[in-house]
């Protein structure tokens, strides 16, 4: 039988011998995420997700390698600020480069 004690917000299990196993690190909460992940968030398709960054309606991702990235806390802004178009939302927000 596994025990399951929290501690701190870190979790112990026991194994079958009773012996402790190491703490599981705690849940990160991403800084930025893909398209498909950013399309969820948005309750629409990927494919729409990609004709809006096209088309420059959402704000420029990051690009990292071969894949792009949108940072979370800029797109809670971005709909805070009531969803503009690529190019207000530039000028609106620019504080310089970003940085992922």
């Amino acid at each position: 039988m596994v025990d399951l004690v929290i501690s701190a917000g870190a979790e112990k299990t026991t194994d079958i011998g009773g012996r402790a196993s190491a703490p599981s690190p705690p849940a990160l909460d991403p800084i930025a995420v893909s398209g498909a992940d950013a399309a969820k968030l948005f309750g629409v398709s990927v494919r729409h997700w990609r004709r809006m960054d096209e088309a420059e309606q959402v704000p420029a991702a990051c690009r990292l390698g071969q894949s792009k990235r949108w940072g979370v806390a800029e797109l809670r802004d971005w709909v805070a600020a009531g969803c503009p178009a690529r190019a207000k939302w530039r000028n609106m927000n620019f504080r310089g480069p970003r940085r992922v």
